[in-house]
């Protein structure tokens, strides 16, 4: 199976094309430091109520045992993209 990746800007509407200017990709580690920043030096218990999540559940994230939750990613203004790459032998 074949896939068309060579679509050029002029493809996209307009609106589209603002739109994509715009997003900023994070990788996961970003993301911890973003949440390490917003936090500063608030004590973990204060900090996981304020994200309303417990303290162990905090513990992990920024340990990176788990993923940031929905709450966690609405409190820093993040939204939860997957992205696949294909390799050069995927033809």
């Amino acid at each position: 199976m074949k896939f068309r990746l060579d679509f050029t800007f002029r493809e996209l509407g307009a609106a589209q094309m603002a739109k994509a200017k715009s997003v900023l990709y994070l990788s996961e580690e970003q993301v911890l430091d973003l949440l390490k920043q917003r936090m500063g030096v608030k004590m973990q218990m204060e900090f996981a109520a304020e994200l309303e999540v417990s303290t162990s559940m905090l513990s992990d994230i920024l340990k990176g045992r788990r993923h940031p939750g929905a709450s966690v990613l609405k409190f820093l203004g993040v939204e939860r993209c997957v992205m696949y790459k294909l390799d050069d032998g995927g033809k």
